[in-house]
């Protein structure tokens, strides 16, 4: 029965782990469409006593990935917020998603303070993590500039 097909389909998708990278190269109308679907999703999963975390997660981290590929960039912000935030999720992955947040902020919209503020929380989440060095290695040559332009005035 066509049913039973469909149901056989939607489970066997439903074991896959979504790519959100290979979204950007997808055309226009099935991103569009993908958007829809990860919408719904996603206020389904907030609907459901108790809420579906993982799928919710799933439906932000796709929603992110195709925001940040059509430069959507509040929303995509947005998106890594409640990633980063999400409890459930694992501090590393946490502190990926507000990096890349903090890498938003810093290069696409122009406000350091902002994207070092989001640097700060991923190194409280994951602290040894290797992706912080670059991302912070330049506040510290700031810092030291700084400290030498006063240096210079005083």
């Amino acid at each position: 029965s066509p049913e039973v097909g469909i149901r056989d389909v939607a489970e066997s998708w439903s074991a896959m782990r979504a790519e959100p990278r290979l979204l950007a190269s997808m055309e226009r109308v099935r991103r569009d469409r993908i958007v829809a679907r990860a919408t719904e999703a996603l206020a389904l999963a907030l609907a459901a006593a108790p809420a579906a975390l993982d799928e919710a997660r799933r439906a932000r981290e796709v929603l992110g990935a195709l925001a940040v590929t059509e430069e959507r960039w509040d929303d995509a912000l947005t998106l890594l917020l409640k990633l980063g935030e999400d409890a459930s999720v694992p501090p590393s992955d946490a502190a990926g998603y507000l990096m890349a947040a903090g890498d938003i902020r810093t290069h696409k919209l122009g406000d350091h303070g902002g994207g070092q503020a989001l640097y700060d929380r991923a190194a409280a989440l994951a602290p040894r993590d290797s992706r912080l060095g670059p991302r912070r290695a330049g506040t510290i040559i700031e810092a030291i500039a700084h400290d030498i332009t006063d240096e210079m005035i005083l």
